[in-house]
């Protein structure tokens, strides 16, 4: 039982994490809520029977456990950030590609343009942490 509710609110702390860098307050919220009640019932089992190693084990492997399915489920959700870096110093590629970027703007918000300093010539660098609206 302390296993699998280890995994249940470790798992359940990404989605609130995501869910606030992406300003969805209130899910953050209703989730940490549940999070935390789970994290309490489960610590009242541990702390009752501190000569239980078991429990100890379960505790950790929980969170451990936890940790992995939480990452996997970010990434079947597809709601994290990705980075993207175009850096080129062939002006025909830069403008192929800047204009590509241009068009996934109607899909993802978070672009930057940001123009950086090689040596003597200046190379655009397109970048920014893009986050999916659809």
């Amino acid at each position: 039982m302390i296993f699998i509710a280890r995994i249940c609110d470790v798992s359940m702390e990404t989605i609130p994490v995501i869910s606030i860098s992406r300003g969805i307050k209130y899910l953050a919220a209703v989730i940490a809520f549940f999070e935390i009640v789970i994290w309490l019932l489960t610590m009242e089992v541990v702390m009752n029977d501190l000569s239980n190693v078991a429990n100890f084990l379960a505790f950790a492997f929980g969170f451990a456990m936890g940790t992995y399915i939480g990452l996997v489920i970010e990434e079947k959700l597809s709601i994290g950030m990705v980075i993207l870096r175009i850096i080129t110093a062939e002006e025909s590629r830069r403008d192929h590609l800047l204009h590509a970027v241009r068009e996934l703007r109607h899909y993802f918000s978070g672009c930057q343009r940001i123009t950086r300093e090689c040596q003597d010539d200046p190379v655009p660098c397109q970048q920014g942490g893009y986050t999916q609206d659809h």
